[in-house]
């Protein structure tokens, strides 16, 4: 009897004692992370004024090189605070970009940033992906299908969209991703595919009899009200506009 007593009152007391442990003992000290950090930086042309205190003082910028070897343009900046020149300059940046026309045959497949700031420094690396000769066979067929819908049918088309500078707006920012030649050549097409499309030829007659009669009217006295309406057609017909402007100059 009086050993089963010992026994039930020592499981008591270690029972007691754990809890006694986990209820009054401290709280394991886990290191602090770190702050998280969200940094934005802005990139600006060096002042000729603040030469001296950027490191090197060159704003030259290297050119490629003609054979199509993958040259880099070298690049110096400044990192500022905001997006204006006028901003605070908290540190520099320095590197080189590959051209986008020689980017995949570069041997300069690697692109470095560096910058630092009284707080932080640090820097972004980044190695191009080489592409296989059946990746540029497919960028070259996609690039062909872009160019074909934007002269038969979206560039046409927005002679049918009157005064809609969103469109106009969106329809530029893929065009200004291709070269200039191609722009051109799309320019001057653009005409040939209106007289296919008996609606899109309607809406360049119009376009251009109503730049002739605008024309017709302007004078030094309404010179502002007119050439809003002018900018206003064009909007949606610029080479209608553009080629009606220079002809009835021309004949002048």
């Amino acid at each position: 009897m009086l050993s089963r007593t010992i026994f039930c009152t020592a499981v008591l007391l270690a029972t007691l004692a754990v809890i006694l442990l986990a209820l009054f003992s401290p709280l394991p000290k886990r290191k602090p992370s770190p702050p998280k950090l969200d940094l934005s930086l802005y990139i600006q042309q060096p002042n000729n004024n603040n030469s001296n205190n950027i490191a090197g003082s060159n704003n030259a910028v290297a050119q490629p090189q003609p054979d199509g070897g993958g040259g880099a343009f070298i690049f110096h900046r400044m990192l500022t605070e905001g997006p204006e020149n006028t901003s605070r300059v908290v540190g520099k940046a320095q590197g080189f970009i590959i051209p986008a026309e020689h980017f995949a045959n570069s041997g300069f497949n690697i692109i470095y940033l560096t910058f630092y700031t009284p707080q932080y420094s640090g820097s972004l690396y980044g190695e191009a992906k080489h592409v296989s000769r059946q990746d540029t066979e497919q960028l070259t067929e996609a690039r062909s299908r872009i160019e074909e819908a934007l002269g038969t049918c979206l560039l046409p088309s927005l002679q049918l969209v009157p005064a809609n500078p969103a469109v106009g707006q969106e329809i530029w920012e893929v065009m200004n991703l291709l070269p200039y030649e191609v722009r051109y050549r799309l320019y001057g097409e653009w005409e040939k595919e209106d007289e296919q499309i008996p609606m899109v030829l309607a809406a360049r007659q119009t376009a251009k009899l109503d730049t002739r009669r605008i024309l017709k009217r302007l004078a030094k006295e309404n010179l502002k009200q007119l050439g809003r309406m002018v900018a206003k057609l064009a909007h949606a017909n610029p080479m209608t506009v553009l080629r009606t402007i220079v002809h009835q100059v021309l004949s002048y």
